[in-house]
């Protein structure tokens, strides 16, 4: 049998000063900041699920409404597509992040995308306007689909080597085991578990009094996590923040 020698050339070394790049969620109730933090990423484009950018007031961020009778999943994969590639319109945008906003939104229209992911008669799908989601019980095989369309969106946003930015709003669940209520993003389905391993950073935000607040460590029921060589960098508390003060100085 030949030896295969292919991935000789292909051997490299990390270099955390040059190709350093921010994998950020951050999670909390409507109104706690997370757009407005999102937006101070450098050149960031938004797949607003949320329709939150309106937030924003006149800042001027390129952005991408989508909606629910759209292809969702389609879209955002031509989406991030071309963002690597840099075809059009990216190869005249100068895009340095790419922002989810948000997934809670998202998790819906993939969801119900998923459901009908595995119906065969045509006409059927032409109907889909007309569902109540809310009516349907989705079954074993949908939430595999909605956890395969999870992973295949970051694991896309992650190759376009850009800055790669999530909000989500936040939940309580009781845990079946101790009683106890624990917080989290509010995503549905096995991502949930599995999203700690995409996003390096999970900031929980909330908001005290008029000041947007960023807990980046666990913050009474609400988890968070810094990734290990930032933690001595970013304090565990951070008063109305954005990407200078979180992650400004990380290459330096």
């Amino acid at each position: 049998m030949e030896e295969i020698k292919d991935w000789i050339d292909k051997i490299g070394y990390y270099d955390r000063t040059k190709y350093d790049k921010v994998r950020l969620l951050t999670y909390g109730d409507w109104g706690s900041g997370k757009t407005r933090l999102a937006a101070t990423f450098p050149k960031p484009f938004f797949i607003d699920s949320d329709d939150g950018g309106k937030t924003l007031g006149k800042l001027h961020i390129p952005h991408l409404v989508l909606r629910p009778e759209e292809k969702t999943f389609d879209i955002i994969m031509d989406v991030l597509k071309s963002l690597r590639l840099k075809t059009k319109p990216f190869d005249t945008l100068d895009i340095q992040t790419v922002v989810f906003d948000g997934l809670t939104s998202l998790n819906r229209m993939l969801l119900w995308e998923s459901m009908w992911y595995f119906i065969s008669d045509p006409n059927a799908k032409k109907k889909r306007m007309k569902l109540d989601i809310n009516k349907q019980k989705p079954q074993y095989d949908h939430w595999g689909e909605l956890l395969n369309r999870y992973i295949t969106i970051i694991q896309a946003a992650q190759s376009t080597n850009l800055n790669v930015v999530a909000t989500a709003g936040a939940k309580l669940d009781k845990d079946e085991r101790s009683g106890e209520f624990v917080g989290g993003p509010n995503i549905q389905g096995q991502y949930q578990y599995r999203i700690g391993h995409d996003f390096d950073d999970i900031y929980f935000m909330t908001v005290e009094g008029s000041k947007y607040m960023t807990y980046t460590r666990q913050h009474g029921r609400y988890p968070a996590k810094t990734r290990s060589d930032r933690i001595k960098a970013i304090p565990v508390k951070v008063e109305n923040p954005t990407y200078e003060i979180l992650f400004g100085g990380q290459n330096e």
